[in-house]
């Protein structure tokens, strides 16, 4: 008996090598799709915590290379003056000028009002949107994209440890700088600085506030501290805030751990070993 042939022609059927086939199975299915998306997510979230860290630490040596600089310019203000910047008020009279300025206007050499008045140790950033004014012109990018309150970029990445005239001075826990009312006591020079190198005399700012006031820390109640509104000085890069110390090296500052002024005393305590430059803890 005669078999009858299969129902699809022998035509119907492609040779798997044949262009053809190879044809009709150049596109990706479903499948094969949502597994290179899987992998490629899989990757960017092993790649992105690494670039993440790395672009972190970039930051904090752009931050480290900034609060150099600040220190070879008081490094040469002290060469010229024998003290380190003073007074510390926003209303002082600039030397040789009727001009007002605040503490960096000393470094920059420009007052307020942007007129020149001294050598420029520093270099300046204008801003002229919160008020008339020549600021530190060092910049850390953590703080790019920090306004304040009126919507202008912040005027200063970092601020000058000073003197309070009442809580402090009883103690004589005194800054790099001090208030003029206090005279001569608030003048330091760098041969009164007990331990050069475990004194901060510029600190950075904390990034979550928006205004920078006087420029300066005067006591313990600015430094970090989780259930006040007060406090200037605090985390930046991570847990980290960069500091400038006294003998002129920088480095990072672990501020959640280290200037933690939370609960009484630590205020008092803090300031003595990291800030208080005639006192030797």
């Amino acid at each position: 008996m005669k078999q009858q042939s299969s129902v699809f022609p022998a035509s119907h059927f492609v040779a798997a090598d044949s262009p053809s086939f190879r044809a009709k199975r150049s596109n990706f299915t479903l499948i094969e799709l949502l597994i290179v998306i899987a992998i490629i997510a899989i990757l960017a979230g092993i790649l992105l915590p690494a670039l993440n860290r790395a672009r972190e630490r970039a930051y904090s040596i752009h931050c480290v290379n900034n609060l150099k600089q600040i220190g070879l310019g008081l490094a040469q203000y002290t060469g010229d003056f024998a003290f380190f910047p003073w007074p510390q008020d926003a209303t002082q009279t600039l030397p040789g000028t009727t001009e007002k300025g605040r503490w960096w206007s000393l470094l920059t050499g420009i007052s307020d009002s942007g007129t020149r008045f001294g050598s420029s140790y520093l270099p300046i950033y204008r801003q002229h949107s919160l008020v008339n004014g020549s600021y530190l012109g060092l910049r850390c990018p953590k703080h790019a994209a920090q306004r304040t309150e009126n919507g202008g970029p912040l005027p200063l990445h970092y601020i000058a440890v000073g003197s309070s005239t009442t809580l402090w001075y009883a103690d004589g826990a005194v800054g790099i700088t001090g208030p003029l009312a206090v005279g001569q006591a608030a003048v330091v020079s760098p041969e009164r600085v007990k331990k050069p190198a475990a004194k901060v005399g510029v600190i950075e700012y904390q990034v979550d506030r928006n205004e920078a006031g006087l420029g300066v820390i005067t006591d313990g109640r600015y430094l970090f501290n989780s259930s006040s509104t007060s406090n200037l000085v605090g985390p930046v890069h991570e847990r980290n805030t960069g500091a400038l110390y006294v003998d002129g090296h920088a480095g990072m500052l672990d501020a959640v751990s280290e200037l933690n002024a939370a609960g009484g005393s630590r205020e008092v305590e803090i300031w003595k070993k990291y800030f208080a430059t005639n006192i030797n803890e």
